[in-house]
C-alpha cells in the first residue's frame, strides 16, 4: 500500500495550500450550510492545508491486492456534503449527497494522483514486472483529459464514511460534546465513525475501536445495533 503525502504527490502542492487557503467557504460548500458550519469548515481548511505541507501526512492512498488493477482513494477531502430527513417518508433511508468533488482542489490532487501512479509504475522494481498502462490510457495527459476520466469511473466511498455527526463546538457546526454526547438530545452518545471531525487518512476501524473505547469509559452502555463502522447507543450514567 502506499500512502503518497502531497508535496511528494503533486510539483504543484504549494499552489495546491496557498488556493485552499484563499477560498470563500460560501462559494465551495453546500448552499445549505449554516454559519456554524461555515465557520467550523474554516477551521478545518486551516488544518487540512497545514497536513498538506507536511510529509507525515497522505492525501492518496493506492492498495495493492495482487492484481491487475488498483485504486486511487483521496483521503483529505476538501468537499463536504449533506444528510436531510426525508421529510416525505419518515420511514425511508436518509437523503445522502456526498456533493463528491465539488472543490476544485480535490480535482487538482485527484488529476495529480495518476500523474504520480504513473511515475510510480517507471520505478525499476516495478518495471521489472512490465507494467503497462490500459486505463486511463496514455493518451490522456491534460488536467481535463484526466478529470474527465475520473469523473466517469470514479466511486463516492471507499468504504470509509464518517463525519456525519463530528465531534466539535456547536457553534462551529458540531453534533457531538468532547464527552460524544449529542447536543440538545439527554442520555445520547454516538460511538462510531461518524464522530469524526475529519476523516482519518487511513483505514478507520482502529479508530471506531478508540472512539468506542471512549464512549464506554464515561457510561454504560446499551447496545442498539451496528452495521459496518456504525453503531448508536442508549446510555444511563453511572
Amino acid at each position: 500500500m502506499v500512502q503518497a503525502p502531497l508535496p511528494i504527490l503533486s510539483p504543484r502542492w504549494s499552489e495546491l495550500v496557498k488556493s485552499i487557503l484563499a477560498q470563500d467557504p460560501a462559494s465551495v460548500l453546500p448552499k445549505t450550510y449554516t454559519r456554524e458550519q461555515l465557520a467550523g469548515w474554516s477551521i478545518q481548511r486551516k488544518l487540512l492545508a497545514e497536513s498538506f505541507s507536511r510529509n507525515s501526512s497522505s492525501v492518496i492512498e493506492i492498495p495493492f491486492s495482487g492484481g491487475a488493477r488498483t485504486s486511487l482513494v483521496l483521503e483529505r477531502q476538501l468537499s463536504r456534503g449533506t444528510v436531510f430527513l426525508n421529510t416525505s417518508d419518515i420511514y425511508a433511508e436518509p437523503l445522502v449527497d456526498f456533493h463528491t468533488h465539488e472543490n476544485p482542489v480535490d480535482r487538482a490532487i485527484l488529476v495529480d494522483s495518476y500523474r504520480f501512479y504513473r511515475k510510480f509504475m517507471q520505478a525499476p522494481s516495478n518495471l521489472a514486472l512490465g507494467p503497462v498502462e490500459v486505463a486511463p490510457a496514455p493518451a490522456l495527459q491534460t488536467d481535463d483529459e484526466l478529470w474527465q476520466y475520473a469523473a466517469a469511473g470514479g466511486g463516492v466511498s471507499s468504504g470509509h464514511l464518517c463525519c456525519t455527526s463530528a465531534m466539535g463546538a456547536k457553534s462551529l457546526g458540531g453534533v457531538l460534546s468532547r464527552d460524544m454526547e449529542v447536543y440538545g438530545v439527554d442520555g445520547l452518545s454516538v460511538g462510531d465513525n461518524s464522530a469524526a471531525p475529519l476523516i482519518v487518512a487511513a483505514h478507520t476501524c482502529a479508530t471506531v475501536y478508540a472512539i468506542s473505547e471512549k464512549v464506554r469509559i464515561y457510561s454504560l452502555l446499551f447496545y442498539w445495533g451496528c452495521v459496518d463502522n456504525f453503531c448508536v447507543f442508549r446510555r444511563r450514567r453511572i
